[in-house]
Order: C-alpha cells, then sequence, then structure tokens
C-alpha cells in the first residue's frame, strides 16, 4: 500500500514498522493489566470482616477495562507517530479509527459471550430451565442457544469488516 501511494522511504519504514509496535503494545498493555486483576486480601471463610465475595469475572474484567483505555491511548500514539503522511496529515487519525473499531469488536466479543454464558442471563437460564423437563428440550434449547449465538458475533463482525474499509478508504491513500 505504502509502495502504491509512493510514499518516501521514512512513512514506508512507519508502515512497517506499525505491526511490530502494535504487538509490542499488547505485551506492555497485558502486562500492567494484570495488575489489577486480583481480589481482597485474606480468605473469605477466615476473615470475619472479609465482606462479600467478589464475583471472579468482575474482577478480569476490570484487568480488561484496563488494558482496552490503554490500548486506545497507546494506538493513537503509534498511529500518530508511526502512520502519519504528511501529504494526507489526518490520514492517521482514520488508521486510528479502525484500530477504535478493532478494540470496540472485541468489547462487543466479551459482553457477547458473557451473555450466553453466564447464569445471570436468558440463555443459560432458558437451558436450566428446559433441563428441568427432560433430557430432549434440554438438548433442543441448548442447540438453539447455541445456533442464535453465532447470529450477534456475525453482526458485529460485518459491521466492523465494513466500517474499517470505509474507513480506510478516507484516508485518501
Amino acid at each position: 500500500m505504502a509502495n502504491h501511494a509512493g510514499l518516501d522511504f521514512e512513512t514506508k519504514a512507519g508502515f512497517i514498522l506499525f505491526p511490530l509496535l502494535v504487538h509490542s503494545l499488547d505485551l506492555f498493555v497485558s502486562t500492567i493489566a494484570v495488575f489489577f486483576v486480583g481480589t481482597k486480601k485474606g480468605h473469605p471463610l477466615r476473615d470475619p470482616g472479609y465482606g462479600e465475595i467478589e464475583d471472579p469475572l468482575a474482577v478480569l474484567k476490570r484487568g480488561y477495562y484496563i488494558s482496552l483505555v490503554l490500548a486506545l491511548l497507546g494506538l493513537f500514539l503509534i498511529c500518530r507517530n508511526f502512520l502519519y503522511i504528511p501529504a494526507l496529515p489526518n490520514a492517521y487519525l482514520y488508521f486510528f479509527l479502525c484500530s477504535v473499531v478493532g478494540v470496540i469488536v472485541s468489547f462487543l466479543f466479551v459482553a457477547i459471550t458473557q451473555y450466553y454464558t453466564d447464569y445471570h442471563y436468558g440463555p443459560v437460564q432458558s437451558i436450566a430451565s428446559s433441563s428441568q423437563m427432560g433430557h430432549a428440550t434440554n438438548i433442543i434449547t441448548g442447540l438453539s442457544v447455541g445456533l442464535e449465538s453465532t447470529g450477534l458475533p456475525v453482526i458485529v463482525i460485518s459491521i466492523g469488516i465494513i466500517s474499517s474499509y470505509y474507513l480506510g478508504e478516507m484516508t485518501g491513500i
């Protein structure tokens, strides 16, 4: 793409280094987010003042949200410094918005997965209630929920691909 656009060597180097920097950012962000994943100190059964037990998924999602914010900040800096094209000064913003689309898609995947697998939500509750009626209804309900659970991810991926494509087109390259 950079060759086809007739960019100079320095600008091409930024496009070449971009994927390496993004993966380095992944390692950096993950390392920082790990420090935010942890429960309260102590033992809930031995310490009388421990309080309410935390939901394990909430603990994991706290680290995930920290990583999303840090990733967005890092992606902006990387796009600004390595995908800047002097002839097209706003192109890096469209590349950054493409990465924002990717972050939103990953967030929606986590939310959709939680909806279809967490016992607080309807799909799992419907499988549990159909289990009380017998084996056949359990299998039918489980199969229908499983097939239904693939619909939203397909829609999210499709919207993400189309959005990124049009944002990439708007760069002017």
